[in-house]
């Protein structure tokens, strides 16, 4: 685990959570009450999702059963999994100690020598993208699927990029003081400096897109990643688990023997291989 996390603190604002996420890069947080026991975890999702909440404690996920120190690795997996959080908290005697995220437990998949192929694990229901498919679609595709991912194939089919939630950040420009007045943030003191983050100024436009559903018309294949990392279906997992952690990857296409797409493997995906 890493120590001594990050939290949010409730009550808060929503702005709060976002400005530290923002500020060390991440996209989810423990939450605690003002005597710093565990309430819960907040997450980006949770807050895009709910763009005119405003009380941080109406958007925590109070559902969210943590780990404690000495748990195995198996239960935390587990834990993910079930809760579909990319940031669990480690607790003790109420008070969140640690926080472990998949490329945390992909160290250990990596070190584990597990040779299982990638195709046990991988998922084979993701629809590409067409390269030429505006952006807007490609935002709601997001939305709808929950994905922050998704592979980019051209007019025959072949894999030619990969887009993330990140790519559509960086096509919104927005005005800082505009952002943050129409955001309900009128005083914003010592975060004036910390605009010089890409992640606070991308956390801060993809909120103030979706709030304001504007998202340019451009096609995907202008801000997607293209020729990305690929894996092949019969690859172990342990070598997978080092390509992600290794370029900090939270996804990779998957090829079939042909080179074609089949599908996409999360970080996620691989914790199952830690499960039972």
């Amino acid at each position: 685990m890493s120590p001594n996390p990050v939290v949010a603190e409730v009550p808060g604002r929503r702005i709060d959570a976002l400005l530290l996420m923002a500020k060390h890069g991440f996209s989810g947080l423990p939450v605690v009450d003002a005597k710093g026991n565990y309430v819960g975890v907040v997450t980006r999702r949770a807050i895009m999702e709910n763009p005119e909440e405003d009380q941080l404690s109406l958007l925590v996920r109070r559902d969210v059963e943590p780990v404690r120190p000495e748990d195995d690795v198996s239960t935390a997996a587990e834990r993910m999994l079930r809760h579909g959080v990319r940031h669990l908290p480690v607790v003790e005697d109420s008070r969140v100690v640690g926080v472990l995220t998949p490329m945390d437990l992909l160290r250990v998949i990596e070190g584990s020598g597990d040779e299982r192929p990638v195709s046990q694990f991988m998922r084979r229901n993701i629809f590409p993208v067409y390269e030429g498919t505006p952006l807007s679609v490609v935002f709601q595709a997001m939305r709808l699927s929950g994905l922050y991912a998704m592979p980019v194939v051209d007019e025959e089919g072949r894999l030619t990029g990969i887009v993330t939630d990140v790519d559509l950040f960086k096509t919104v420009d927005v005005d800082v003081k505009v952002a943050f007045t129409e955001l309900g943030v009128g005083d914003y003191g010592d975060y004036e400096q910390a605009w010089t983050l890409d992640h606070l100024q991308n956390v801060m436009k993809f909120y103030y897109t979706i709030r304001k559903l504007k998202v340019p018309k451009e096609p995907v294949k202008k801000v997607m990643t293209p020729d990305p990392l690929t894996v092949f279906e019969e690859d172990p997992i342990n070598e997978v688990a080092r390509h992600m952690r290794r370029g900090n990857f939270g996804q990779l296409p998957v090829l079939d023997e042909n080179d074609e797409l089949c599908g996409m493997v999360f970080d996620l995906d691989l914790m199952k291989a830690l499960v039972g």
